[in-house]
């Protein structure tokens, strides 16, 4: 509940079983008894999609999740869930929400050290360092927009048909430095390298087709 109030500004409320259908009483008019039965239809509605949703989130944590992890929220034979889904997510956070730190420079070097094909979209590499990011965050210890983007930087610079892109790069205003400009220009240069490979790859083609021309008149001549 603490954690689901720093998300939602709706209050936190298990909903529990609305019970059995209600039945009429002495002095009840029809008209209350059919608002009343509206009210228990809703409830109960309700309370069977929270139910088929926790069902649902446990079935993929026990999917998910090695089993000596789960230990102390299975039971012993049937190895299901029973806990209600709040004190499932509350237990394996406290327990296992906390991010090792040094796991943050291994990644970072992993990261810098990565072999980018560039003929893979930029978007490979916008993706991992937005996932870099989240993962400093979660271990309190985020690193600052300008580190996220040397690293990437530092990605791009290993391949040389980038170097036209760094060198605007590092030719702009340090407030033009942003992460969606930063995109925006490496986009821009790998479709510029697309677009030459393929014009390239016809022109070769088209040259290697006109040579083939002339040999063979050539050879008619002889």
């Amino acid at each position: 509940p603490v954690r689901y109030n720093q998300l939602s500004l709706v209050p936190f409320i298990l909903l529990i079983d609305p019970g059995a259908s209600p039945t009429t009483r002495a002095g009840m008019g029809w008209e209350e008894f059919q608002a009343r039965r509206l009210v228990y239809n809703d409830e109960r509605n309700e309370f069977q999609k929270v139910n088929a949703i926790q069902a649902a989130l446990k079935h993929h944590i026990n999917e998910a999740i090695e089993p000596d992890f789960l230990k102390d929220l299975q039971q012993l034979i049937s190895k299901t869930i029973e806990y209600p889904i709040h004190i499932v997510f509350e237990t394996l956070f406290r327990k296992y929400g906390k991010i090792n730190n040094k796991i943050l420079p291994q990644r970072r070097t992993e990261l810098e050290q990565y072999n980018y094909n560039a003929s893979l979209p930029p978007d490979t590499i916008f993706n991992m360092l937005d996932e870099y990011e989240e993962l400093t965050i979660h271990a309190e210890s985020s690193i600052t927009l300008p580190q996220k983007i040397d690293i990437g930087y530092t990605i791009f610079q290993d391949k040389g048909r980038f170097s036209r892109a760094l060198r605007k790069w590092t030719q702009k205003n340090l407030p033009d430095k942003t992460w969606a400009n930063f995109k925006i220009l490496f986009q821009e240069a790998s479709d510029e390298h697309i677009e030459f490979g393929a014009a390239t790859a016809a022109e070769a083609h088209l040259f290697a087709q006109q040579t083939n021309y002339i040999a063979e008149q050539v050879a008619a001549q002889f």
